[in-house]
């Protein structure tokens, strides 16, 4: 699992039938003090999460398949929480 803030939506007038209904999100992973950690990344949103949430990743082919109930689902990343607060020992 990843941490990551939702910084957009994507927007897709043809997609595979997997994505259909689904809100697809851009997320920036984040390390647990906020800062940019990589590229961002394109992730299903499973929990309703919008923009600016801090939220958690989690790698989603297998984990989306059963989720979404799809044989085959063509996704990398799916949004699978939303983060209230986080807290790091110093």
């Amino acid at each position: 699992m990843k941490i990551g803030r939702v910084i957009g939506n994507v927007v897709s007038v043809h997609q595979l039938e997997a994505y259909e209904g689904r809100k697809l999100l851009m997320v920036q992973p984040v390390n647990p003090d906020g800062k940019n950690v990589g590229r961002a990344t394109m992730a299903i949103d499973y929990v309703g999460a919008g923009m600016g949430d801090l939220v958690i990743m989690s790698a989603a082919p297998g984990l989306a398949s059963t989720v979404f109930k799809i044989e085959r689902a063509p996704i990398n990343e799916m949004i699978s929480g939303i983060i209230d607060k986080v807290d790091v020992p110093k």
